[in-house]
């Protein structure tokens, strides 16, 4: 299609600008009658209070869906002229962000639904049993017995409330005989055709071996080349912050024992890290310090470290660095052996495996690389901090760009094509998600479709345009970064606070890869073919962090058990019921799934490292141990998990 005329695409821009003023007006003035009755003390019309309520819950949607349609509209060929569309994608993104602090905290409810339009939801999980988990359905189930009006036949209660997620493991569809037991698979699932790769046939039908390893809480979790890091918290409360790194080139195929090495970041660590493969370093993000933790073989000159020493202001090193506990080993503890008393934060004691730390005044916020690890990243007040990180030399040389395009940046992540530029997500003063450009600070694009707080970014190496978001509100969108509004986009789960997500090309596939906190599964869509395929058992735990080795074909995720206290402590557990088996085993009264959701009954009791090896043949052997918590510790929980105790569950 021909470029439009400078007059066709300035008519086009001005209507364009004209339906997203009235989207805007439209939210304004329902959210203003809300307020008004809301603030009255006179509740009297309860009728008016509860419509008014509801308008604002409708217009916020259909004020949100009005910015995704215009700029889909406005970014198709031959509407606007690049500038006009530059212009009207910043007109769109600025309404978005002011409906957006309006409503935030005022409207929880109308802020949790997708609104973005081209939401897909997978049919599996329609009903009461699929949104809020069948473990707290089921302990509903008692409660609208009592409230249900006439007789109520109990079966059929439970298969309207419950729906495709009361169905046992055994009677829902395994695409393959080496399917996994702890893969569960959706309703008529669509697997890609016979010429996909073995490798893309192995994940689609969930040929895998499952095994886990006991780790300390966790927080994050990366790879870089052969470089697995958690990122979690140990010692007295799992107050201090520990960084744990494994070297997958270290084990097999079948062991689930790698190199390990750990360090201790005390109560300076923060919670994000990223990984510098070419060096070999891995960086925590600690209050006014950028923690560097070493692995992998090094050595170095005499009298060189990999510490800066010298200079002053942001880029002077710390008094103390953090250093490594012992020296890499094959044993596989768990993260969790940590002494206090082996823990160093002195970084003089001339350790060829010492780390550095840089100090970061004003500049506190999320970090990132560049250059192939040879600059670091730190959003902050002032703008964004970087350190030039020298491969040999004494001091790291230190810039800083003041842009208000990095203000309350809260996520950042590398462009999927774009090397100066980064993904970008505010959440605390405005909230919009971006790319910019990392050596002007000037904002490339914008992109419209949230509602609620990004929470992290994903791209695939073999996809130089698109990527994905994960969001609080539960979705999942995908987008083309060369187009505003995305694509499409994946309910998850309502109002569900997701913390990982993956984009991968798995055999030159497309998969995403979802890390279920609240539904504490791994969910795999097929991103060509826009549809779900299976869950992946966690054990009953949340997915805190998922990574992906392509070279060895298998999917890891850092879980954390809800159910364990910071001291160790297991509570709110059951009895599990096996069916007729009679069992000393324990389960979560408040777990997502119940016992019969997977092939293999698997409760965690404990936060994990799960890795899911994805093989044509797998050894059905290979499944994870059992957890150790008891039954009947701590009482009868919170939440729809209590309601068992109300009636004699």
């Amino acid at each position: 299609m021909s470029a439009p005329s400078t007059s066709e695409s300035s008519s086009t821009l001005s209507i364009c600008i004209s339906r997203l003023d009235a989207a805007k007006e439209a939210y304004v003035k329902a959210h203003d009658a809300f307020q008004a009755i809301k603030g009255s003390l006179d509740r009297a019309d309860d009728e008016l209070f509860d419509q008014r309520a509801k308008e604002q819950d409708a217009q916020l949607l259909r004020s949100l869906g009005t910015i995704c349609d215009v700029a889909r509209f406005a970014s198709q060929p031959g509407q606007l002229l690049s500038e006009d569309l530059s212009q009207l994608v910043e007109r769109a993104a600025k309404v978005e962000n002011s409906i957006m602090q309006l409503s935030y905290g005022e409207d929880p409810e109308g802020n949790s639904h997708m609104a973005c339009g081209n939401v897909l939801k997978d049919k599996a999980t329609a009903s009461l049993g699929g949104s809020m988990g069948i473990g707290s359905a089921k302990s509903m189930l008692p409660f609208f017995m009592t409230i249900a009006t006439g007789p109520v036949n109990e079966k059929d209660l439970k298969a309207k409330m419950l729906g495709y997620a009361a169905t046992p493991h055994k009677d829902t569809p395994k695409p393959s005989l080496y399917t996994s037991p702890l893969a569960r698979f959706g309703i008529n699932p669509v697997i890609p055709g016979p010429d996909a790769s073995p490798a893309t046939v192995a994940f689609a039908e969930a040929r895998c071996e499952v095994q886990s390893n006991e780790i300390a809480r966790p927080s994050t979790l990366r790879l870089a080349g052969n470089a697995l890091v958690v990122l979690g918290a140990s010692g007295w409360k799992e107050q201090s912050g520990m960084v744990s790194i494994r070297d997958l080139s270290s084990g097999d195929d079948r062991d689930f024992f790698y190199k390990k090495r750990t360090y201790n970041l005390g109560s300076r660590g923060g919670n994000e890290l990223v990984v510098d493969d070419s060096r070999k370093l891995v960086y925590n993000d600690g209050r006014k310090v950028i923690n560097a933790c070493s692995y992998g073989e090094q050595k170095k000159t005499k009298g060189e470290d990999a510490a800066m020493y010298q200079g002053e202001g942001p880029g002077a090193p710390t008094e103390k660095s953090a250093n490594a506990l012992g020296n890499a080993s094959s044993d596989e503890d768990s993260d969790m052996d940590s002494d206090d008393d082996d823990m160093y934060l002195d970084g003089r004691d001339g350790r060829e495996d010492l780390a550095f730390s840089l100090k970061s005044n004003g500049y506190e916020g999320v970090l990132g690389l560049a250059d192939g690890g040879a600059k670091i990243l730190r959003i902050g007040g002032k703008g964004l901090g970087i350190w030039d990180v020298p491969q040999r030399g004494k001091t790291a040389g230190f810039t800083s760009l003041d842009s208000q395009a990095f203000s309350d940046v809260d996520v950042m992540e590398e462009h999927p094509s774009i090397a100066q530029q980064r993904l970008m997500a505010t959440f605390k003063g405005s909230y919009y998600v971006s790319s910019v450009d990392i050596e002007t600070g000037r904002v490339a694009a914008r992109y419209v479709g949230h509602n609620r707080e990004v929470t992290t970014f994903a791209s695939s190496k073999e996809d130089p345009h698109g990527f994905i978001t994960a969001s609080s509100d539960g979705g999942v969108r995908f987008y083309d970064s060369r187009l505003p509004a995305p694509i499409y986009a994946i309910e998850h789960s309502h109002a569900e606070d997701l913390q990982s997500v993956l984009y991968e090309h798995i055999g030159g596939y497309p998969f995403i890869i979802i890390g279920g906190f609240k539904t504490q599964q791994v969910k795999i869509w097929d991103a060509r073919g826009r549809a779900p395929l299976y869950a992946l058992s966690t054990g009953n735990n949340n997915v805190q962090g998922l990574a992906w080795d392509g070279e060895r074909n298998q999917l890891f995720a850092a879980t954390a058990c809800s159910y364990r206290g910071r001291d160790g402590t297991a509570y709110d557990y059951r009895r599990a019921n096996f069916g007729d088996r009679r069992s000393d085993k324990a389960w979560p009264q408040q777990a997502y799934h119940d016992e019969e959701s997977f092939g293999y009954p698997f409760d965690c009791g404990s936060h994990r490292l799960l890795r899911y090896r994805l093989t044509s043949e797998p050894d059905a052997r290979f499944l994870p141990v059992y957890g150790d918590a008891e039954p009947e510790r701590g009482g009868g929980g919170g939440g729809f998990g209590g309601f068992g105790g109300m009636f004699g569950f």
